[in-house]
């Protein structure tokens, strides 16, 4: 696998689609650059200032359009090589529960994911693998007693649909364009293509069952009939060392857009052993299974890795004396009964638990304020500062500063 928290192996196939477009787009402009120049030269054997001006943008411009795709080429590579890897170590061959057997059903202290309430009547097509521990959490999509719908159906559903709104789009842009003889039928082929497409989507058949244990997390999603997998995902805590996660909330002109959050659990090495990662749209708490389940899933995962990492945190402290959180590059941070070490470019500075006196979160950065000091990193007072995004386990750290050093995070 190859490490690295800058790749993103979810998006690779964003990544590769805009390569391939940029090139594509440099190659054009090449192209254009060089028809223009033997158009002009063949027409007045010469080429002019302002041809050569011309030339000379759209050529700056599809040499930049090559150079970006040239960059996010073998980006889009290493992220697909990544998400093959992960897929490759986190498969698993599954037995599916067939329709109108015994299904699995959660125990009495098992949730929904964030502490939701269970489905009602939930299906969970496929039980949680013992490997992964108790289970703590789970979801499923699937309503007991639901069933793809029948071939015929849905070929109905598609045809009626197409055909009325071929007829929509057909009178409405008679209406409005009465003189452009082009204007109804492409209207009504658009229309008409939605149509059909929308039967397509009310018949369709795709759902997913996840859990969290406490020893690792599944997910499974099937799509067409219950039997057909696309996904049968297991991950174990032992498997991984660090939690890295990242939470990235866009705007447009000041307006809300979208979330993009990810979580690696990476080993020793940083290398990517499971990652989740997606969007959402307004808030976490909404109804839409595939917008905000996923997201769920991941927070209630990274509970249960904690309080996995909790539960060994004794045998660590034995072993080193501390424990580290990896921050960006070579950076980290290690706490210990009573003591912070910072460590940065290559110089660690220790802080004794009597000369801190503030831990600080503010607009996604921690800050710790020490008397004294070594070194003053940034800002006044002997001030440590570091993103919430760079520090691994960063759950698991504002935990072990409280409980090692008896500081609580103050917001």
């Amino acid at each position: 696998m190859v490490s690295t928290h800058d790749t993103n192996p979810a998006n690779w196939q964003k990544t590769l689609s805009a390569a391939w477009s940029s090139l594509a787009l440099g190659t054009a402009g090449c192209g254009f650059v060089l028809y223009m120049g033997w158009s002009e030269y063949r027409d007045k054997g010469t080429l002019d200032s302002n041809a050569l001006t011309g030339m000379g943008i759209v050529s700056l411009a599809s040499l930049m359009f090559l150079a970006f795709g040239a960059i996010l080429l073998p980006r889009a590579r290493q992220e697909g090589r990544q998400q093959q890897a992960v897929r490759d170590a986190t498969t698993r061959d599954t037995a599916v529960v067939p329709d109108g057997e015994q299904h699995w059903t959660p125990g009495a202290g098992v949730t929904g994911h964030g502490g939701r309430p269970l489905v009602p009547e939930g299906d969970y097509f496929v039980a949680p693998p013992p490997e992964i521990g108790a289970p703590i959490s789970a979801y499923t999509s699937l309503v007991r007693g639901t069933r793809p719908r029948a071939a015929g159906k849905v070929r109905l559903a598609s045809s009626v649909l197409g055909a009325l709104g071929f007829l929509l789009g057909w009178l409405v842009m008679s209406v409005l364009e009465p003189k452009d003889a082009t204007a109804a039928p492409v209207g009504g082929a658009v229309l008409g293509l939605l149509g059909s497409a929308l039967g397509l989507g009310w018949a369709r058949f795709q759902h997913a069952c996840s859990y969290v244990g406490t020893g690792g997390v599944a997910r499974y999603i099937c799509v067409n009939n219950r039997q057909h997998l696309r996904e049968s995902e297991v991950f174990l805590f032992r498997d991984a060392t660090a939690l890295r996660t990242a939470l990235t909330r866009h705007y447009r002109n000041g307006a809300y857009q979208e979330t993009e959050f990810r979580f690696d659990w990476v080993d020793a090495d940083g290398q990517i052993r499971f990652q989740t990662a997606d969007t959402y749209y307004g808030s976490a708490d909404g109804q839409n299974p595939w917008a905000h389940m996923p997201y769920q899933w991941a927070c209630a995962a990274e509970i249960a890795w904690t309080q996995y990492r909790l539960e060994n945190l004794s045998d660590e402290l034995a072993r080193h004396g501390a424990i580290r959180f990896n921050l960006d590059g070579s950076n980290w941070l290690a706490v210990g009964p009573d003591v912070l070490d910072v460590h940065r470019g290559g110089e660690t500075v220790r802080c004794a638990r009597e000369d801190i006196w503030q831990f600080h979160l503010s607009e996604g950065t921690f800050t710790v304020r020490v008397l004294g000091g070594q070194k003053e990193w940034s800002g006044p007072g002997r001030a440590y500062t570091f993103n919430f995004d760079d520090v691994a386990d960063v759950r698991l750290f504002v935990i072990v500063m409280d409980r090692l050093l008896g500081i609580e995070l103050r917001t």
